[in-house]
């Protein structure tokens, strides 16, 4: 099975692009930017000023969140410790 591909990896050019050519109208790539970029949005679901079907489109044709969290670990201080994992299957701390 292919990845999907990462929706942040395009400009805003680059989505308009890529919407217009799956037939979708390009000030859809402004919505999904602000929910992305301005709201800190990552899942579809929650986009509700697009359509459900505009929504499913999303979540099934892209992914959206770039990092995903492994584990969180508190000090007693209260420091967090977060390692993260890209897709490519790397850690992050």
């Amino acid at each position: 099975m292919r990845a999907r591909p990462q929706l942040k990896d395009h400009s805003l050019d680059r989505l308009r692009e890529r919407l217009a050519r799956d037939g979708l109208a390009p000030y859809r790539a402004e919505q999904i930017a602000g929910w992305l970029y301005q709201r800190g949005v990552e899942d579809p679901a929650q986009m509700t000023d697009l359509s459900l079907e505009l929504r499913s489109w999303l979540a099934a044709k892209w992914e959206l969140r770039a990092l995903e969290v492994e584990r969180v670990e508190r000090s007693a201080d209260g420091s967090i410790k977060a390692v993260l994992r890209t897709r490519d299957a790397l850690s992050i701390e």
